[in-house]
């Protein structure tokens, strides 16, 4: 997987699908958890959860595109990029169920237009076909992909500005060249001179240890020979 994400060169694509992904899967098993959420109060509550975390996954996405690009763009098309690609996910889950029961959920339509007349204009209700289910379908799935896209886009401006000015800050940063440190591992504190008497004595002793000792030889008087 880590493979496939490095192929893509841009940044702000790569980043937007990774954490689409994420964001996508989170707020799936979120709204299958919190459908056996009865409470109204509860649910009002809960409802505020999916915008932070679609902000907080924005965010993220632009500040590391725009730190690789140092753009502040990079990191606003991350938070659409990362909006547009959860929300598909998300919503994929009833575009399916939707083609699956697609029978019942028209009797539920129709049946529900009979008994709100006034609500429903007075329809009729065998005017309402499939092909309406489909249309209220699409707008759903529309509305739904608007709607986190704008919450990532937020989020990925944010994240953009940050992440360029986190980019910037590191390049200007000024960095110790090889020469500079050679330089400095080369110089060397000067030596301390050492006392007039002890150079005396190192001398004396150099000069016993490079003279060698005479050998005595014995001279043979010739003439006695």
């Amino acid at each position: 997987m880590a493979k496939i994400f490095a192929k893509i060169r841009r940044p702000a694509l790569r980043w937007g699908l990774i954490f689409g992904i994420i964001l996508g899967v989170v707020d799936t098993i979120y709204n299958f958890a919190t459908s056996y959420v009865t409470d109204q109060n509860t649910q009002a509550i809960l409802g505020y959860i999916p915008a932070c975390l679609f902000l907080v996954a924005g965010f993220y996405a632009g500040m590391r595109a725009s730190r690789e690009t140092k753009k502040w763009t990079s990191g606003l098309i991350a938070g659409i990029w990362v909006g547009v690609i959860s929300a598909v996910i998300t919503e994929s889950i009833p575009v399916i169920n939707t083609f699956i029961n697609l029978q019942s959920i028209l009797a539920s339509y129709r049946l529900y237009i009979k008994s709100h007349p006034v609500e429903t204009n007075h329809m009729n209700p065998a005017s309402f076909t499939q092909s309406d289910v489909l249309v209220i379908m699409l707008e759903s799935v529309l509305g739904g992909i608007i709607g986190s896209a704008l919450y990532t886009l937020i989020g990925g401006a944010l994240g953009g500005f940050i992440g360029r000015r986190q980019a910037l800050a590191s390049a200007t940063t000024p960095v110790e060249s090889p020469s500079q440190a050679y330089e400095e591992a080369m110089f060397e504190p000067p030596i301390s001179p050492m006392p007039a008497s002890s150079t005396k004595d190192e001398l004396k002793e150099e000069e016993a240890v490079s003279i060698p000792e005479s050998v005595p030889v014995e001279v043979k008087d010739e003439a006695a020979k």
